[in-house]
């Protein structure tokens, strides 16, 4: 199987899939992967790694994600969902433009307060994201 990627690296596509396949248990070894960055852009940053590993369970069982649905995150080996810089501003951004579910690693907490109980869209390990949109 071939796995290509433009505008994302093709050893974190290579990462994501082996995490895919061992942590969620995706039968992708038998399937070619093919990622494109649309308008040209170069995704350099981690935070894009949990979108990435949704879009391809999306298409392999050939379920959309959501519309106004905003997903980040960084995936770690172990199917681990790790928070990124900038949290609290991306949630603040997606919801200012209209989007009604955020797929991301709970919320910091603001100074002084408790952390937050897991809501609705909050995740912390790959299993509950696929969970959460139903792949």
């Amino acid at each position: 199987p071939q796995r290509r990627a433009d505008g994302f690296d093709t050893n974190r596509l290579q990462l994501l899939i082996a995490v895919l396949t061992q942590r969620a248990k995706l039968p992708l070894g038998q399937y070619d992967v093919y990622v494109n960055v649309a308008g040209g852009f170069q995704i350099t940053e981690p935070s894009a790694d949990l979108a990435v590993a949704l879009a391809i369970a999306s298409a392999l069982n050939n379920v959309s994600i959501p519309q106004k649905t905003v997903i980040f995150g960084e995936v770690g080996l172990g199917g681990e969902i790790r928070r990124v810089p900038f949290d609290e501003k991306r949630r603040n951004e997606a919801k200012r433009f209209g989007y009604t579910t955020i797929i991301a690693p709970p919320a910091r907490p603001a100074k002084g307060e408790a952390p937050p109980v897991g809501g609705p869209g909050e995740v912390k390990i790959l299993a509950d994201a696929l969970q959460s949109l139903a792949l």
